[in-house]
């Protein structure tokens, strides 16, 4: 027993040594990485074909982006030795209160030449007007009155006014055609209102149109 003790002392350190070695060899798994969640942008599907309203020339002409508008037109006549004739120019510029409303002054020009020998004559139509449109799609009917003067080389100078109506003819959103007639009639011819109307004057005319 006395040999054995000194034995068991010597191979304490032995075990303690062993004992650290194989703790240490031992690895100790390390967690696994969190990974965050991937975010998906969301987006709004696209709105179908249908839901989409159609642009129709009439509510283009009623979002009031085509105040103005002008309009020309003209005729002329002539001998068959083209020494004789004449011609005649309309014109007008209007602005648009709405769609409804609209005011503009219109210049009318005509020139007759009764040929060889004879000398020109020129003569003029200056009026400003007041039209009440009523939009139908690419008709457009109105109404109004109109208030001017003429004068010129043919004609006695006087003050004018009378009612007028006409159509308009939409070919695109900003071009038409216009058909329209004007009954003027004088002041200064007469003193009494139903000669004033009765000796009136009739203007029609066909015009090209554009809205800018």
């Amino acid at each position: 027993m006395n040999v054995l003790a000194p034995r068991l002392l010597q191979l304490l350190p032995l075990a303690g040594s062993l004992s650290l070695l194989g703790c240490a060899s031992v690895a100790r798994p390390e967690p696994a990485p969190v990974t965050p969640p991937i975010a998906v942008a969301r987006s709004n599907p696209p709105l179908p074909a249908a839901a989409v309203p159609a642009r129709t020339p009439q509510s283009a002409r009623s979002e009031g982006r085509q105040p103005w508008e002008l309009t020309v037109g003209g005729a002329g006549t002539s001998n068959h030795d083209f020494n004789a004739g004449g011609a005649q120019l309309g014109g007008s510029v209007g602005y648009y209160l709405t769609e409804v409303v609209e005011l503009s002054v219109r210049q009318n020009l005509s020139y007759g030449d009764a040929g060889t020998g004879t000398s020109g004559a020129w003569d003029g139509i200056s009026r400003g007007a007041i039209d009440f449109h009523i939009p139908l799609g690419r008709f457009v009917p109105y109404v109004g009155a109109n208030l001017g003067y003429v004068y010129g080389d043919t004609l006695e100078e006087s003050f004018i006014a009378g009612p007028e109506a006409g159509v308009k003819l939409y070919l695109k959103d900003d071009v038409f055609v216009q058909a329209g007639a004007e009954y003027e009639f004088f002041f200064d011819k007469s003193d009494q209102i139903n000669d004033a109307f009765r000796d009136g004057q009739l203007i029609y005319g066909l015009s090209l149109g554009v809205r800018f």
